[in-house]
């Protein structure tokens, strides 16, 4: 990207704010990344990325932001290790909730809203 697009904060804050509300086209890749070399020129480097909810979930981009940024420990995305008896009722649970989730999978027509409440 052009290094003087943004020459204040308010100019990415407005970039944001519109590039947000365009959507990303079906035949193309599903994410834009933008590179803003020598940000404010401060000798810093600004990357923009968006991406459809598809590829990345709120834990998976957190992760990946602190993995950018040089910042990743394990630690501060999970600072308590699951007991043995967490991990059993997690492993236990499983078939219990199985047959309602085939259920749910093998019942659902295509125009149906599952989020709508009945």
């Amino acid at each position: 990207m052009d290094d003087d697009l943004f020459k204040s904060e308010s100019d990415l804050e407005d970039f944001v704010a519109s590039d947000i509300n365009k959507l990303l086209p079906l035949n193309r890749p599903q994410w834009r990344v933008y590179v803003v070399l020598n940000y404010l020129r401060k000798n810093k480097t600004l990357i923009i990325i968006k991406l459809h909810h598809s590829i990345g979930d709120g834990g998976s981009c957190v992760c990946m932001n602190l993995c950018l940024s040089g910042k990743y420990e394990s630690e501060l995305l999970m600072p308590y290790r699951l007991s043995f008896f967490n991990k059993a009722i997690a492993f236990l649970s499983l078939p219990l909730y199985l047959p309602t989730m085939l259920r749910v999978l093998f019942t659902l027509r295509i125009d149906d809203n599952v989020i709508k409440t009945r």
